[in-house]
């Protein structure tokens, strides 16, 4: 269902959750879905017609777009959840390097920047929990494509339509490369008062750009720190060249 704030997971699926789930796995690779769909998260690159940029096949052409596309949904630089299938049961890629296919399902994913507070003077954990919340938040996948760390996560709610929920990805004080190449992060979900009953699934897209660290030849990828629904904190690791 899409949630109508722009700061908030403009796609919170419940009965699209099995279907999708592994989409965006630490391989980033996409699925084959068995009956000649796929799956797979992609980047808005064009709005006239609508091109999408896989984050595994390359520019995909839906021809029946227009039956998904609106406004809300049809901007560059917009990240997408679709499942499609190859135009006459084929990927081979045309001599322009456009695939064409038809859309089966669309979705907007959230797409945002991370929040920097390392240099606000405000740059510490019990800052952040104050400041983009302290509730609970699981994480099922996370993989780094070309420009966006892509995060799949399981959140407690009730009044997801009425209620905005804001995911934020921030970086503070303790957020800087470690031997390893990973830099820290925290994963945070202000529910805005809703009240934690039901489980919802989604995904969100924060872009590379604006963390500094991203174009350091040593970075290999984020340790995500969150809080499950136990209040226990965890740590997921999204490595850029997974193995």
């Amino acid at each position: 269902m899409a949630l109508n704030c722009k700061d908030i997971t403009t796609t919170i699926l419940i009965l699209s959750a099995c279907l999708f789930q592994s989409c965006a796995n630490d391989k980033s690779e996409d699925i084959y879905m068995g009956t000649g769909s796929y799956s797979t998260l992609g980047t808005i690159v064009e709005t006239d017609g609508l091109l999408i940029e896989s984050d595994i096949y390359g520019l995909l052409a839906p021809a029946n777009a227009e039956q998904f596309v609106n406004p809300e949904t049809d901007t560059v630089g917009q990240r997408a959840l679709l499942e499609f299938a190859f135009e006459e049961q084929t990927s081979e890629t045309s001599s322009d390097g456009i695939r064409p296919i038809q859309l089966s399902r669309f979705y907007k994913v959230l797409t945002k920047r991370a929040d920097d507070i390392r240099n606000s003077g405000q740059g510490f954990s019990d800052n952040a929990a104050k400041q983009y919340g302290s509730n609970p938040i699981e994480i099922s996948a996370a993989s780094i494509s070309k420009h966006h760390l892509n995060v799949q996560y399981y959140i407690l709610g009730h009044n997801t339509e009425d209620i905005p929920h804001r995911i934020s990805l921030v970086l503070t004080n303790e957020s800087s490369l470690d031997e390893d190449g990973l830099i820290r992060a925290e994963l945070r979900h202000d529910a805005n008062g809703d009240l934690q009953k039901e489980t919802f699934w989604g995904v969100v897209s924060f872009t590379l750009s604006d963390i500094p660290e991203c174009s350091d030849p040593k970075f290999e990828g984020f340790r995500i720190v969150y809080h499950n629904a136990e209040g226990a904190s965890q740590e997921y690791i999204a490595a850029r060249h997974p193995t």
